[in-house]
């Protein structure tokens, strides 16, 4: 398919020198290219107006403007950068690549070492099972906010909570280097192996999205997942263990040079 013309959309602009000249929204730095991403990946309108602070009829002028341009045979914009990569800037990212897989596991090392405790519980009359996995952000009630960050540790029992949030930053990160297609400057796992991005397992679009509305982001529908009784995170075991697995495939895929770039025998 040819590209669209997309000078002609009055809703987007292309400024030298702005995250390298890709078409954004007007007046933004948000690429044209992450609406059509992120519904690929499996998220709705609404959920992109909340992540990227654009307006409904922004997004609509780009889809009506798109939708004209497929009847015509042309293809949404794309933002690949992964053939532009050079080798010096790809064997410097891959220095951050490596903390962020060295950070996941070991803080799925932390997180999923100890096994939940079963405590008689002296108001609720029953035993009760403090479990992180099972816990929303209204359990940490007890633990006062302070200015002073000399404050001594408040609840020594709530650390794995801090140990859960560890492991969803970095396993964030991660679905994205694996799984999300090209947007500028983001570093991507197929730069390194070649190909296109990884396929995206069954369970990452609402994983994806239930970190996004309970930990990545600051939004009133947060309030509504927990409302729903869906703050909880009986999956992470599983999908860590995936995301490990797909972790373990890209190291053994990298040639003796990327090896020693990503540094795998510390990974």
């Amino acid at each position: 398919m040819a590209n669209l013309d997309w000078s002609q959309c009055p809703a987007v602009e292309s400024v030298p020198g702005r995250l390298g000249g890709a078409w954004v929204f007007k007046d933004t730095r948000m690429p044209v290219s992450a609406v059509f991403e992120n519904l690929r990946a499996g998220s709705d309108i609404e959920e992109i107006i909340e992540q990227f602070r654009v307006t409904r009829e922004q997004i609509q002028a780009v889809l009506r403007f798109a939708a004209r341009g497929a009847e015509s045979g042309f293809a949404p914009p794309s933002s690949a950068v992964g053939g532009d990569m050079d080798e010096k800037k790809m064997r410097e990212a891959a220095i951050d690549v490596a903390y962020e897989c060295k950070m996941f596991r070991e803080a799925c090392n932390r997180y999923l070492s100890d096994h939940p405790t079963v405590t008689v519980s002296p108001t609720l009359g029953h035993t009760v099972t403090e479990n992180p996995t099972l816990g929303h952000n209204d359990s940490t009630a007890g633990i006062r906010l302070t200015a002073f960050a000399t404050t001594p540790a408040q609840l020594p029992r709530y650390t794995k909570y801090l140990d859960r949030d560890a492991l969803l930053i970095h396993f964030r990160v991660l679905i994205d280097f694996f799984y999300k297609g090209d947007e500028q400057d983001d570093v991507r796992a197929h730069h390194y192996t070649g190909g296109a991005p990884r396929q995206r397992p069954a369970w990452c679009a609402d994983f994806e999205r239930k970190c996004n509305k309970l930990f990545a982001h600051l939004t009133y529908r947060r309030t509504e997942y927990r409302d729903l009784d869906r703050h909880h995170w009986h999956e992470l075991p599983q999908h860590a263990s995936e995301m490990n697995a797909e972790l373990a495939r890209f190291l053994a895929s990298l040639d003796a040079n990327q090896r020693a770039w990503f540094q795998v025998a510390d990974c």
